[in-house]
């Protein structure tokens, strides 16, 4: 299974130092007793360049991950939110932002896979 430990572990260094950009792809993972995967694209930044605005996006099943699995990639551009202001913050180096008490969404790329529980196992 692909978690964001298993992605903040194998990110390149120069895309942890790169600044947040516009175009970018953030992925959190959260859930209690499953895991649910949500995606959001950053449409903006405040001119300060200390919060990002973003968007909930969708996502794709790339392969099944085996019983009670799913992967999935965001869909660039397939908006399914309204647009939010949150303040960028760095864990462990990684750009970040927190989503809700519960949830933070950390920087990823558009081509790599993310397990969440299957439909049916918890959804």
């Amino acid at each position: 299974m692909n978690t964001n430990t298993e992605y903040l572990n194998s990110t390149p260094r120069e895309d942890m130092d790169r600044p947040v950009g516009v175009g970018d792809v953030y992925v959190s993972s959260w859930g209690y007793d499953q895991t649910n995967i949500d995606f959001y694209q950053c449409v903006g930044i405040t001119a300060s360049g200390k919060s990002v605005r973003v968007r909930k996006i969708g996502a794709a099943d790339v392969e099944g991950g085996g019983r009670g699995w799913d992967y999935v990639i965001p869909v660039k551009d397939y908006f399914v939110g309204d647009t939010m202001t949150r303040r960028t913050q760095r864990h462990n180096y990684h750009p970040s932002f927190n989503v809700t008490s519960y949830a933070t969404a950390f920087r990823t790329r558009w081509n790599v896979r993310h397990g969440q529980t299957a439909t049916g196992f918890g959804h």
